[in-house]
């Protein structure tokens, strides 16, 4: 009797579950937004089911920006002018303008310890931002959750960025991950000009500092 019972409870839990996520995707498919770290650029509106992301074009104090014009800059910059990734974040360092860090006055969990963070962008956090396909009007929800196998749902959102500028900042953080220098020595030519035939990949060069050995056919003998 109590195998029969478990094996009851067991089916009853399985099923509330499937319950419990099917009624969440009927939400977020009809538009709601039901929780989380709200994107930078948006600010959201009502209560549970009714809730919903609009954009945020309330001046920030003490600079003459919304957060979504922030957003704007940003992709014009990217897409327009071809900036990378850390000349935008110093852009915006310069500009005073705060990240969402500040905005929600959100501690960084360290160990045991919660601490402040710097509230300074970063070249990670603006490149973070720029392929947030959040901003293009599609919202992907699921893509965070650690369940196997679950279910992504896209839902439109208001664009702040049309999706050519989107796609043209795309073009750019591809174009400046093939061609910057990233701290080489040695500047080759070629680099990110050809591909291999095989698996389409961009050849990059690379300098090796080693001593090469060559073994000698007719006394085994190594030279370098």
């Amino acid at each position: 009797m109590l195998t029969l019972l478990s094996g009851f409870a067991a089916h009853e839990r399985d099923v509330i579950r499937e319950r419990s996520v099917a009624g969440t995707n009927r939400v977020v498919e009809a538009g709601a937004w039901l929780g989380g770290i709200v994107p930078y650029g948006y600010r959201k509106e009502g209560q549970r089911s009714q809730s919903r992301l609009v954009v945020s074009e309330e001046k920030i104090a003490g600079v003459d920006l919304s957060e979504a014009d922030v957003v704007r800059t940003i992709y014009r910059i990217a897409a327009e002018q071809g900036k990378s990734c850390q000349k935008i974040a110093r852009w915006l360092n310069d500009t005073a303008a705060p990240c969402a860090y500040v905005r929600d006055e959100r501690l960084l969990l360290r160990g045991k310890r919660k601490v402040r963070t710097s509230g300074v962008w970063r070249p990670g956090r603006v490149r973070n931002l720029i392929v947030n396909t959040t901003y293009r009007g599609e919202h992907i929800f699921g893509k965070r959750s650690c369940t196997k196998n679950r279910q992504l749902i896209s839902r439109p959102v208001p664009a702040i960025v049309t999706a050519e500028t989107w796609n043209k900042a795309q073009q750019t953080l591809t174009r400046n991950f093939i061609f910057c220098k990233r701290n080489s020595r040695e500047q080759y030519l070629l680099r990110g000009l050809i591909k291999c035939e095989l698996c389409n990949r961009n050849f990059s060069g690379s300098m090796n500092s080693g001593r090469i050995e060559k073994k000698n056919p007719t006394s085994g003998a190594t030279e370098s």
